[in-house]
């Protein structure tokens, strides 16, 4: 994991390693299905409010124009309001479900076999059915359990204002970029609108895949040289 060395109290990205992400599953797995399943959608890149859904209201100021700063600033108000994820959402023959996004975009979205899995083994042992609502959980309470986990995983900045579960999606952008993905294609993964959002998101390869980096590069300068 990489961190920056500063005060706990300041806010600065935590980047997680794929045994301290396996460890946090792990221990999700060990205690109840539904959280196991949570964090395996958590991982395959969906956004805390399109799992539980999202009710929020910002209001914040702008430039009325930049190039004029003289023209003042203006109040502005951004709303989001995500449903959260219903048991008709998923897609078994697809193994995929259907999600509401940012700008109110509505994707069919793939999920990894062992996300499938897990979430078709918890919405079976929770008896949902059509109409149910598949995470009874807020926002905030499923942020405190990605926490929690964090915290049984042995992660020291599990506390670190700002830790929470896009750091799932910062880990699933990076180790899409250390298999080989282009960022074109973890855009599209992570459903961003610009390419630039996504080089925000992938982090720093671990020590191990430098040393696979760096071996990959001897050994085309060495056929180089033959």
């Amino acid at each position: 994991m990489v961190s920056a060395q500063k005060g706990r109290g300041k806010r600065v990205k935590v980047w997680l390693s794929t045994e301290q992400v396996e460890a946090m599953l792990a221990a999700a797995a060990r205690r109840n299905i539904r959280d196991l399943a949570l964090l395996r959608l958590l991982k395959d890149g969906l956004r805390v409010g399109e799992i539980v859904g999202c009710h929020d209201r910002t209001v914040y100021t702008r430039w009325k124009d930049k190039k004029h700063k003289e023209l003042g600033r203006e109040l502005c108000e951004s709303i989001v309001d995500l449903p959260g994820l219903y048991y008709q959402d998923i897609r078994r023959d697809a193994r995929a479900i259907w999600v509401k996004g940012k700008g109110s975009k509505v994707e069919l979205y793939p999920l990894t076999d062992l996300t499938m899995d897990a979430l078709v083994a918890y919405v079976h042992q929770a008896a949902l059915g059509p109409g149910a609502k598949l995470f009874d959980l807020s926002e905030s309470k499923a942020e405190d359990l990605f926490r929690f986990y964090a915290r049984e995983a042995g992660i020291e900045d599990w506390d670190r204002p700002g830790f929470g579960p896009h750091r799932f999606r910062a880990f699933t952008a990076t180790d899409m970029a250390d298999k080989g993905f282009t960022h074109f294609q973890i855009r599209d993964r992570m459903r961003h609108s610009k390419i630039q959002t996504t080089e925000q998101y992938v982090g720093r390869s671990t020590a191990k895949q430098l040393r696979s980096i760096v071996d990959k590069v001897s050994e085309l300068d060495r056929a180089q040289v033959t």
